[in-house]
């Protein structure tokens, strides 16, 4: 009944709402860890926020920036994150170590919205822009090629 986000441990039976704590700003986007349940990351207005307990606590990972999109890559072990701004797309090692700026294609005034991986080709991504541009890289972001423009097939 109230607005939020839920979780499940028993295949949907019963649903607890994540207390959403250290969260200050609106969420953008958010991404379910593929093999630690207990795991998500939340993209939002002030930064990239990652709960290790279903959502109960935050902590911000990095700085205080607009975090437009967040995925988390199959090894469960790096995410992705798209910011506001100079349209960065960075890739984080979760257990420390350096972040990874990814190239994105020329943008303009555009920002990423929504980012994905495939799941048969790990080098292959996507991404969609807030104006429905969408963008295919084979090669883990290092070319682009645009698919659609304006939410148009090219």
């Amino acid at each position: 009944p109230e607005a939020g986000i839920y979780y499940t441990r028993d295949e949907g039976k019963t649903w607890k709402r994540s207390e959403l704590g250290g969260i200050i700003s609106p969420i953008t986007g958010m991404a379910a860890h593929p093999s630690d349940p207990r795991t998500i990351a939340v993209s939002t207005f002030g930064g990239l926020f990652i709960s290790r307990d279903f959502g109960q606590r935050f902590r911000r990972h990095g700085p205080e920036i607009m975090v437009t999109a967040v995925l988390f890559e199959p090894d469960g072990k790096h995410l992705l994150f798209a910011s506001e701004g100079a349209s960065a797309l960075v890739r984080v090692a979760l257990e420390g170590g350096a972040n990874q700026s990814l190239k994105l294609p020329a943008l303009a005034s555009d920002v990423v919205n929504y980012i994905a991986r495939s799941p048969a080709d790990r080098k292959e991504l996507a991404i969609a822009t807030r104006r429905k541009n969408v963008f295919l890289s084979p090669d883990a972001g290092k070319s682009w090629k645009q698919i659609a423009r304006e939410g148009e097939g090219l």
